[in-house]
Parts: structure tokens; C-alpha cells; sequence
């Protein structure tokens, strides 16, 4: 088996992601287009915890690709979610700045939705949260 001991960050998990399915993979999107919604999920939550402090417009693309790589945007619940994560990684692309705390809620909310599949009430009131969290960026920017 490789080594895969490669540096932290996203082209680290690319890096490993390589070695282990070699030519198969190489030079293809870092996400399979029929990948699950876990595949996804866990892939984007591995992105986000390797962020660096200091702005990377190569880490956030990396993460917006994996991102749009949901198999449904639209669906109520973990799509919302989703569509609002792309919406925050444009946000803070285009401002320049990384707020690796930001990105975290709103993978992490990502997560509660597959994992607990919260009420509606709840589902809304989540959502909410991550819109205030968006609009603190897109204020900053206006």
C-alpha cells in the first residue's frame, strides 16, 4: 500500500485520493459525477477541516467543486444546505477572506441534515442560522 502521509490541506486529500485509485482517477474531477451525498458530504467535511487561516482561492474552489458535486442541490433539507455553502464559498471568494468557522456550521449543519433529518420547524430555523451567517459576508461586501 502508498504512503499517505501528504501534507494537510486539500491537495493533500487529492493527493491521497490519486494514490489510492491511480490512473484511473487522475486528471478527472476530484469528485465522482455519481458520487452519493456522503461520498460528498464526508469529502467536504475532510476539505474544511484541513482550511488554512490565510485566504486560498485554490482550497475554496477545491471545496466549491466537491461542493457542487451534491447529487441535489434543490431537495429540501441537505440540498438547502448546500446551495447555501456555494453561496457563502462565492461570498468569501469574492471578498478575498476564508472564515474556516463559517464553513464549519454550515458543514456541520450539512451533516445533522443527512444524519437526524430534522423536522421542518427545525429545518427552518437552521437554515435561518445559516442565511445570517451568509449575510454577515454579503453586508461586509456591499
Amino acid at each position: 500500500m502508498p504512503d499517505m502521509a501528504f501534507a494537510p490541506g486539500p491537495r493533500g486529500a487529492e493527493q491521497a485520493f490519486e494514490t489510492a485509485m491511480p490512473p484511473l482517477y487522475q486528471n478527472r474531477p476530484l469528485v465522482r459525477p455519481n458520487a452519493g451525498e456522503s461520498d460528498v458530504l464526508a469529502l467536504a467535511e475532510s476539505l474544511v477541516s484541513s482550511l488554512s487561516s490565510t485566504y486560498s482561492r485554490d482550497d475554496l474552489e477545491t471545496l466549491k467543486t466537491v461542493v457542487e458535486g451534491h447529487p441535489d442541490r434543490s431537495a429540501a433539507g441537505a440540498g438547502q444546505v448546500v446551495a447555501s455553502l456555494a453561496g457563502l464559498l462565492e461570498v468569501l471568494m469574492e471578498s478575498q477572506r476564508v472564515d474556516k468557522a463559517a464553513l464549519t456550521v454550515h458543514v456541520r449543519a450539512w451533516r445533522l441534515m443527512v444524519s437526524a433529518q430534522p423536522d421542518p420547524q427545525e429545518r427552518d430555523r437552521l437554515l435561518d442560522g445559516l442565511r445570517l451567517v451568509r449575510e454577515l459576508y454579503e453586508v461586509k461586501l456591499g
